[in-house]
């Protein structure tokens, strides 16, 4: 991640958080590399994020294990994406609250305070297999 990256980032993450938005790193080992190459940008970037996107339809299981790992290891919490590309994968991958979400700020709030778990829905069949996080 060049310097001009990291500073949109940063400045972009304070607009997202401003606006009452949350910041989720989306399946961050797709293309077989960690997310951020250094210690340094890591911790810039860990400091702006609210959770980690820890399953994906279009990835691996390897690649959904890391991010879970991932997740776990800067302290912060899991959601899951289907990023549906066919009307069938829409909510494989789920991510569940303890109590109802009414509304977006209800959403975020969860998700900020960590009120998350994934999973796999049952019925479902995919290469990818599923991880519990």
């Amino acid at each position: 991640m060049g310097v001009e990256v990291l500073l949109d980032f940063l400045a972009g993450g304070k607009a997202v958080h401003t606006a009452g938005g949350a910041i989720i790193l989306a399946h961050p080992y797709r293309f077989g590399r960690p997310p951020v190459d250094s210690l340094a940008v890591a911790e810039a970037v860990r400091r702006q994020l609210d959770a980690i996107e820890g399953l994906n339809m279009n990835c691996s299981a390897a690649q959904n294990r890391l991010a879970t790992e991932l997740a776990a290891r800067w302290g912060l919490p899991a959601v899951a994406g289907s990023d549906a590309h066919t009307l069938d994968w829409v909510g494989r991958y789920v991510t569940v609250f303890p109590q109802p979400i009414a509304d977006e700020a209800a959403l975020v709030a969860a998700i900020r305070r960590g009120e998350t778990s994934i999973l796999l829905r049952e019925g479902f069949h995919t290469t990818n297999a599923s991880v519990t996080a």
